[in-house]
Order: structure tokens, then C-alpha cells, then sequence
């Protein structure tokens, strides 16, 4: 009984230092934000999407002719 009160222990030790190194979403935006990364990445996102939608498109365009 002993042995699985400490892994037991173990287990909720790990946890706890599991979730105090998991950072929010909403608090990694506002870091990345005040960092000025944010924007970046937003808009490198925004591009690769409308490369994306392009390159589709052109696709449908040919298999319609």
C-alpha cells in the first residue's frame, strides 16, 4: 500500500509541474502581441491562406474548360 501512495504522489507532482510550465493562449497572444510577433505571424498566415485559395481556384478554373 505504501509503494502506490508514492507514485501516487509522484503522479500529482508531475501534474503540478505540468500545468504551472502550460501557458494560457489567451497570455501567449498578449506576449506575443507585446513582443510585436503577432502582427507577423498573422500576416504571413493571411498570405500563405491566399496562395492557397489562388492556387485553388486556378486549379477549379482549368478543370472547368
Amino acid at each position: 500500500m505504501i509503494p502506490g501512495i508514492h507514485v501516487f504522489h509522484k503522479m500529482s507532482n508531475a501534474e503540478n509541474i505540468l500545468n504551472s510550465q502550460v501557458i494560457p493562449r489567451e497570455e501567449l497572444l498578449q506576449i506575443r502581441k507585446n513582443e510585436g510577433k503577432l502582427i507577423s505571424e498573422l500576416m504571413e498566415m493571411s498570405h500563405a491562406s491566399f496562395e492557397k485559395s489562388t492556387m485553388l481556384l486556378n486549379q477549379l478554373k482549368q478543370a472547368v474548360q
